[in-house]
């Protein structure tokens, strides 16, 4: 017999019996469980993570919109795109890239941001209250959703108060808009 070998008759040699083996197996499943329990608690909270880093990047998203739209006002005298305008193409010189327009949800709508044509912004008495570019009702699991307001600020609404912020909006002359509407 080579002296690497183990062997019964060898005093040293260990040994595994069926308790050793229960125990291994106890701790196994133990631990298993752990793990499952801890990811089940971790599982919420990515995915609250996640949705927080969509909103930001759709507020990001806005804000560029506006920046760009302000532009637009700037150089054409307060007044921004009519209604028929494609923003896409008005703006396209402003805007870098085309994902501006893609809210970052997971699964997009056709249309991610529906634009308020509002005419010329003198026209406006509270800017800061009339809604300019607003995300798609669908967008988000829970109710709530960001919008553009005429004063090129971007405000987050949670709850049903969006759903009832886009559904009552009004143009300047009191039409009621509402685009979104399927």
């Amino acid at each position: 017999m080579s002296p690497s070998a183990p062997s019964s008759s060898n005093p040293g040699a260990s040994r595994v019996g069926p308790r050793t083996v229960i125990i291994i197996v106890a701790v196994f499943v133990m631990a298993t469980l752990l793990l499952g329990v801890c990811g089940g608690l971790l599982l919420p909270a990515l995915s609250s993570a996640r949705n927080s880093a969509r909103m930001v990047k759709s507020q990001a998203n806005l804000r560029e919109i506006g920046a760009a739209l302000s532009a637009y006002a700037s150089a054409s005298g307060d007044e921004l795109p009519e209604p028929a305008a494609d923003l896409k193409t008005r703006l396209s010189g402003a805007i870098a890239s085309p994902q501006v327009w893609v809210a970052p949800s997971d699964t997009p709508p056709a249309v991610s941001y529906f634009y308020v044509p509002i005419g010329n912004l003198r026209n406006i008495k509270h800017p800061s209250e009339q809604p300019l570019v607003y995300e798609a009702a669908d967008l988000w699991r829970k109710p709530g959703g960001n919008i553009l307001y005429a004063d090129f600020k971007v405000k987050h609404i949670d709850g049903l108060r969006y759903q009832q912020i886009i559904d009552t909006m009004k143009l300047p002359d009191g039409t009621p808009w509402t685009p979104h509407k399927r």
